[in-house]
């Protein structure tokens, strides 16, 4: 879901773990690898970041990313989790 969302408003998300890491950018295609020289991150860390002017209404938003993965079922008005 966050992926989806990422691509939605040209945001960035990486996913680092162990000594391999994974990008997105936007709707690009996303770039994957492995750290050189054996280098390791000890457990894994995940950041996403959207661009502000891209969403205009965040619960909107999140209603599309879940009827676009197919995730739709009762919401909870004003629950940013469910």
């Amino acid at each position: 879901m966050m992926r989806y969302l990422v691509q939605e408003t040209l945001g960035y998300m990486v996913i680092i773990s162990g000594s391999g890491w994974w990008y997105q950018d936007g709707n690009k295609r996303p770039l994957a690898g492995t750290f050189p020289n054996g280098l390791r991150f000890c457990g894994p860390i995940c950041s996403v970041a959207f661009k502000r002017s891209n969403v205009a209404d965040y619960n909107a938003m999140l209603q599309q990313a879940r009827a676009a993965l197919g995730l739709t079922g009762e919401a909870t008005p004003g629950n940013l989790f469910l």
